[in-house]
């Protein structure tokens, strides 16, 4: 597969093989799996920080909250 050069630190590769053996897989698919996770990892992250500023935010939290009822209240309508 092509791909680019990346230089890392001995501990890092060294880490990477460790993992890699222990996992019957290449360095290659730890660092990517890695990479993925620390990815997902900020991306929730940065959520979690804007809900928690949302709800921190009373006058907009209690906005939500009136939709949610009122999404609540047509779905029951809805279903009958």
């Amino acid at each position: 597969m092509p791909g680019v050069l990346v230089r890392i630190a001995e501990r890092t590769d060294a880490v990477a093989k460790e993992l890699a053996k222990s996992e019957d897989t290449t360095k290659q698919k730890v660092i990517e799996e890695a990479v993925e996770a620390l990815w997902w990892r900020r991306k929730l992250a940065a959520a979690d920080k804007a809900y928690d500023e949302w709800r921190g935010d009373a006058q907009a939290w209690q906005a939500e909250i009136r939709d949610r009822k009122a999404w609540a209240k047509a779905s029951l309508k809805v279903a009958r």
